[in-house]
């Protein structure tokens, strides 16, 4: 993904199939708006990957990597109630925590698809070779964002669990050579229907009604800051809304500015958050690193729970350019739905890494480029290779259905 540091960033790639955590690593210090418009991802049961044989290495690496998470989650776990003395140490703590709990899911998840003859229940459903790739993908990503948190706290905690997290790494990234091996043999095999209302089909009927739906006459619970409806608080009306709930749970937040951090834990399944409007309704916090937050836990809005929808909203941090880190969206959700969505910030506001391959032309020099952790300057076509249609949107299983011409692979 590409963009520039204009004050007007668009990003338009923001309906996951999968969400790794969604930080940026770049140090832009200008203000980001990100105005998401529908995205497309492989549908249900469609047959890309779907043949996909996992060898006894494979399945041995992923009870490893799970086996090893559970020794750093312990050892972590010992400083939990000891740093709370310290604002930045202590999240970093509970970040990790956290973050190698998403990790276990996401292999936990990974080696049910792995073993299971059956459609599953989790990811977009089949024995998707995209499916095991993004969860193993995210859970490569959490550990990097634990190193990172505990990193800047100049700690003796990073230097206590450092060899674990590595190891944790080493193991995942070996799991992902197969997976990324059987996505190349894979790779010309074509699926898919056409889009129901624009939507993928693991996007389901009730769903995408709801999408469309005047939000009063859906929800389950309404926010308003006036009083007039169940709820003053985003972040109350979130707290109440049913635990690993099968059936959709939809919040209707009425127009107004909301100055408050909110979070959707892992097991707040299938919660949907509509609002007046971007722009209308807006949820605004001002975390950042500079006070004492790490970037993970900066997020105004993280969300955990699979299977989340936000519609019709703004989600925005202000903390400005001079406090660092400052995320606005933070999520981890698996399968969740950003639809008519604004993103506001100045820094790490989301889900980006900014790269380049092979560029020709006026400005393609790279001595000017920007110094953000974030940005790379690929040489590789191995690497460059993940960002195509083909691999990083699994294009070839669905684009066909939908008449839209587009490259496949690399043309260089």
């Amino acid at each position: 993904m590409a963009s520039s540091p204009s004050a007007n960033g668009v990003l338009i790639f923001f309906l996951l199939l999968s969400a790794p955590v969604c930080l940026s690593l770049n140090n832009t210090t200008a203000s980001l708006q990100s105005h998401c418009p529908r995205s497309k991802t492989p549908r249900r049961g469609s047959p890309a990957g779907s043949s996909f044989v996992p060898s006894t290495s494979f399945l041995s690496t992923l009870h490893s990597t799970l086996d090893e998470i559970k020794k750093v989650m312990s050892l972590v776990s010992t400083f939990s109630s000891s740093l709370d003395c310290d604002l930045r140490v202590s999240s970093a703590v509970s970040d990790c925590i956290e973050l190698l709990d998403l990790s276990s899911d996401e292999l936990t998840w990974t080696l049910s698809n792995s073993q299971s003859n059956n459609a599953s229940t989790e990811g977009t459903g089949g024995k998707r070779l995209s499916d095991l790739h993004t969860w193993m993908s995210a859970a490569l990503g959490n550990q990097d964002t634990c190193k990172d948190g505990l990193g800047g706290t100049g700690g003796f905690v990073d230097s206590l669990i450092a060899k674990g997290l590595e190891k944790v790494n080493s193991l995942v990234a070996d799991g992902l050579r197969e997976i990324a091996a059987a996505a190349v043999e894979h790779a010309g095999e074509k699926g898919g229907r056409r889009r129901l209302m624009g939507f993928p089909e693991w996007v389901s009927a009730g769903d995408r009604r709801l999408l469309q739906a005047q939000p009063a006459a859906v929800a389950n619970a309404v926010v308003a800051q006036d009083g007039s409806g169940n709820y003053t608080t985003v972040a109350a009306a979130v707290a109440a809304a049913p635990a690993e709930s099968p059936r959709r749970y939809v919040i209707y937040v009425k127009k107004g500015v909301y100055k408050e951090n909110v979070e959707v834990k892992k097991k707040k399944w299938n919660l949907m958050l509509v609002g007046d409007g971007m722009g209308q309704t807006v949820i605004s916090g001002s975390r950042s690193y500079v006070d004492g937050w790490t970037t993970y836990r900066s997020a105004t809005f993280a969300v955990a729970g699979k299977g989340f929808i936000a519609r019709e909203l703004t989600i925005e941090n202000t903390a400005g350019p001079q406090k660092h880190q400052a995320v606005a969206l933070r999520s981890d959700s698996d399968l969740s739905v950003f639809y008519r969505c604004g993103f506001s910030g100045y820094q790490d506001t989301l889900t980006l890494y900014y790269a380049e391959y092979m560029n020709y032309g006026p400005g393609s020099g790279l001595g000017r480029r920007v110094k953000w952790p974030g940005y790379h300057a690929l040489s590789d076509a191995t690497k460059a290779a993940n960002f195509t249609v083909a691999r990083f949107i699994d294009g070839n299983s669905w684009l066909p259905s939908t008449g839209v011409k587009y490259i496949a692979g690399l043309t260089v």
